[in-house]
């Protein structure tokens, strides 16, 4: 960049006053493949070594791989996602990396700090672009530093092409869109993949009116095709329909109902009289309770509430005055969160320790992640506050839950 400003080392005698105007990565970061098929693949290849001749670039991530394999199991994740350890694609390399990496890095006792540093920032500046939870101001740019500034330690490598947009762009084009996953994801696959073709940072002639014009097309043909679908007898459109069922608008269901409530579970507020059911679907995921199922891993959700994010286990679902409501227990916060974390943290020095209190310190800004017990209280929650599906692990008494999704990032 410098050498084009000022005429340098190949770029022509005249200098580009362009750069003055528009500077690089001002433009979406492909968030898709430089988190799942960029950072997060290299470490995956080093934590899960398959091929002998793999010659790591660090010690960073050199890990006991039986006992490390074990560790991952005791992360509980809905249904949903069970089998995102395949890491078939870059969304469930991105999911496995930002749900059930992360939440081992926070109570490992086989990565060494660093490690889990490394993969607490990753996931964490990638969970927040993928729920929309509230930070600190600095989030972004903290967790980058940080990150960086371990992976520099151990080896210079890491920071392939991918790697640099991440560690040292996302920030400012975060702060320039916002957030930039959903723009990233739409702009380099499916749908939007067509409808932005042909355009790019330099190419912008009528730019909005080609684009307008493809998403309004594009949205009428799903449109037209779910009004048919519903009213059709045709083999065909029914077969066309069934590969691809994003078209239509999910609804929300009420399964398994609830013969009688525990003693526990009654609360003054309700009708004990009422139909209750442990199974409740929505478009951002499905509830269970151990009602339905003792052995239950879709029992942690967010709720939105004032504007904040707070963290409940759902107990039952039932129906008052043409609303759904939930009946569930609060899962509130601890006064020393992350113990595990920061005591390893702690033993660092030097930058070392800066950069590790740096994260902590966003963890704790972060509302998308809890570190807390539950209560024995029940609560009635609008089914219409509910804002996340969460995954969690456990940490001595405690319940680490981390929301899954909240942002429309499709692909």
């Amino acid at each position: 960049m410098t050498d084009s400003m000022n005429g340098l080392n190949g770029f022509n005698s005249v200098p580009s006053k362009y750069i003055n105007i528009c500077m690089p990565y001002e433009t979406p970061v492909d968030v898709l493949h430089n988190f799942g098929e960029g950072l997060f693949e290299v470490i995956c290849k080093e934590l899960f070594v398959k091929d002998s001749s793999l010659v790591p670039k660090s010690d960073l991530f050199k890990v006991p791989h039986n006992e490390y394999v074990r560790e991952l199991s005791n992360t509980v994740l809905p249904t949903e996602f069970a089998n995102i350890s395949n890491r078939r694609n870059a969304t469930d390399k991105i999911l496995f990396f930002r749900l059930t990496l992360c939440l081992n890095a926070i109570v490992s006792d086989t990565l060494n700090t660093k490690a889990r540093l490394v993969i607490v920032a990753l996931s964490l500046l990638c969970n927040k672009m993928f729920t929309g939870g509230r930070a600190s101001q600095i989030f972004d740019g903290e967790l980058c530093s940080s990150a960086s500034w371990f992976l520099m330690e151990a080896s210079e490598r890491y920071i392939s092409c991918k790697a640099h947009e991440i560690l040292y762009h996302l920030p400012h084009v975060n702060m320039l869109f916002n957030n930039v996953a959903p723009l990233s994801t739409f702009s380099f696959e499916s749908a939007y993949q067509y409808i932005l073709l042909g355009y790019s940072s330099k190419l912008t002639r009528n730019y909005s009116e080609t684009v307008c014009s493809r998403v309004l097309l594009h949205n009428v043909l799903r449109r037209e095709l779910a009004k048919r679908a519903e009213i059709s007898h045709s083999e065909k459109l029914k077969k066309f329909c069934s590969l691809t069922p994003g078209i239509f608008k999910l609804s929300s269901a009420l399964k398994y109902r609830v013969d009688s409530l525990k003693a526990e579970d009654i609360v003054p507020t309700i009708d004990i009289n009422c139909d209750y059911f442990g199974w409740f679907s929505m478009s951002l995921g499905t509830l269970k309770s151990e009602y339905c199922d003792s052995k239950t891993q879709n029992d942690v959700f967010f709720v939105e509430n004032s504007g904040r994010l707070e963290c409940y286990r759902f107990v039952v679902a039932f129906v008052i005055d043409g609303f759904t409501k939930v009946l569930a227990e609060p899962i509130r916060s601890a006064e020393q969160r992350f113990l595990s974390l920061r005591s390893g943290v702690e033993e660092l020095t030097g930058t070392d320790l800066h950069y590790g209190l740096a994260i902590l310190k966003m963890m704790d800004s972060y509302e998308g992640i809890t570190c807390g017990n539950l209560t024995g209280e029940r609560s009635i929650i609008p089914a219409s506050s509910i804002y996340s599906i969460g995954c969690y692990t456990y940490c001595k008494e405690s319940i680490i839950a981390l929301a899954i999704n909240g942002v429309a990032v499709h692909n």
